[in-house]
């Protein structure tokens, strides 16, 4: 199902790297990974991936930040999809406006993610 995408998970915490690895890899992307906004610009300014996993709150860069650097900056236009626990009315809004293409809460279910993951990347291929 993602054979061959590159997809760059970016969160501080170790656990929530390896859960969205695990099933990233189960469908066969590949996976590459950063613990904070600054390695995800870094990373994205180095090589082309066709989706982001962002975690809004890091230290040194947070999600924000780092979406905004990705789209001003970089100009990438791939597919990024905001992780975050602070699931409060609104902050969806936010998150897109910020350049995030989708939101998910965490904790989120395989299927979620694959539903979401999978969607963008067909609706990013058919632009």
């Amino acid at each position: 199902m993602l054979s061959n995408k590159k997809i760059l998970v970016v969160d501080d915490s170790q656990m929530n790297r390896l859960i969205a690895v695990t099933i990233l890899k189960k469908y066969r992307a590949i996976v590459l990974e950063a613990v904070n906004g600054l390695e995800a610009v870094k990373t994205l300014a180095d090589m082309d991936v066709d989706l982001v996993l962002m975690d809004i709150e890091m230290p040194v860069m947070d999600g924000m930040e780092a979406v905004r650097i990705i789209r001003e900056r970089l100009n990438k236009s791939l597919p990024v999809i905001a992780l975050t626990a602070n699931s409060m009315n609104g902050d969806n809004d936010k998150y897109i406006e910020a350049g995030m293409n989708a939101y998910l809460s965490k904790p989120f279910k395989e299927n979620e993610l694959m539903d979401m993951v999978a969607g963008l990347l067909n609706k990013n291929r058919a632009e």
